[in-house]
């Protein structure tokens, strides 16, 4: 708050990073650099293979190695 009342002129902009994902053997994908999924549903930060299964009601999920 102080600064803010020293300088109220100077803006600070916020941005997030652009995240690229490479795609895995199975389901899902990972973030090339780090290990930072930030909004993408699909990213797991797994090196084992996941396998989705799907049914007219259910969605699972299993692990392969």
């Amino acid at each position: 708050y102080i600064e803010l009342l020293k300088n109220p002129t100077i803006y600070n902009k916020l941005s997030a990073p652009i995240i690229e994902y490479t795609e895995k053997d199975g389901f899902g994908v990972l973030p090339k650099n780090g290990s930072q999924c930030w909004i993408n549903i699909e990213c797991v930060q797994s090196d084992k293979k996941i396998m989705l299964s799907e049914n007219s009601f259910f969605k699972t999920f299993s692990i392969r190695d």
